[in-house]
């Protein structure tokens, strides 16, 4: 079992919302570590600090954030992220390593999905959410956000 080398439990479960957020089930727990494994090595090909905004996510918090009921965050296999230095730089240099992760059939992204303004492919990105599964779709789109 690989242990996470930069992302630990309390950040992959924060939430703004003042609501119980941790995994209930051993699989969720083992797929939220499985999440961090994979974020560490976005990070170290990354070359600098990613910031977790939202990780794994409990029915009630998930619902009060307005987030699908089939979200992989639920399961503890998806993450919204950001560069720690949050510039507009940095962010299109984040965007561009999961675009490709997206794309590669041996990588386990599910999903990647940026998220813009006006939810086109632009410069302006507020955040990236990754997700993975065991069999992945490697789909990658845009959404206003």
């Amino acid at each position: 079992m690989q242990i996470p080398k930069f992302f630990s439990l309390k950040e992959m479960t924060a939430t703004s919302q003042k609501l119980p957020n941790s995994p209930e089930t051993w699989e969720e727990f083992s797929n939220l570590r499985d999440t961090a494994v994979f974020l560490d090595r976005l990070r170290e090909r990354f070359g600098q600090g990613i910031r977790i905004n939202s990780g794994y996510r409990s029915a009630a918090v998930n619902a009060a954030v307005g987030g699908s009921k089939t979200s992989a965050h639920r399961k503890g296999m998806a993450a919204d992220i950001q560069p720690w230095k949050n510039t507009k730089a940095n962010m299109l240099a984040l965007a561009k390593l999961c675009r490709e992760w997206a794309t590669t059939l041996s990588s386990p992204v599910d999903q990647v999905i940026i998220y813009t303004p006006d939810g086109k492919d632009n410069e302006n990105i507020k955040w990236i959410h990754i997700g993975f599964s065991d069999k992945p779709r490697h789909q990658l789109f845009f959404k206003k956000g």
